[in-house]
């Protein structure tokens, strides 16, 4: 539960502008990397919370 909330408080700082019609998807692998993706930008997180930020333009990432 403790983990949840994290990951959506992560969520909210990350993406406070997403219109409500967009899709968001939220994926994790248990002990492995976190990932919150939409059509314009993905953040990965891995075991430490290290974030990586990957933009698409013009189609790619």
């Amino acid at each position: 539960m403790l983990k949840r909330n994290f990951y959506l408080i992560l969520f909210l700082i990350f993406f406070p502008s997403v219109p409500m019609n967009a899709q968001i998807e939220f994926s994790y692998e248990p002990g492995g990397y976190i990932w919150f993706k939409n059509s314009e930008i993905q953040l990965r997180y891995d075991s430490d919370m290290y974030c990586k930020v990957f933009y698409r333009k013009e189609g790619e990432i």
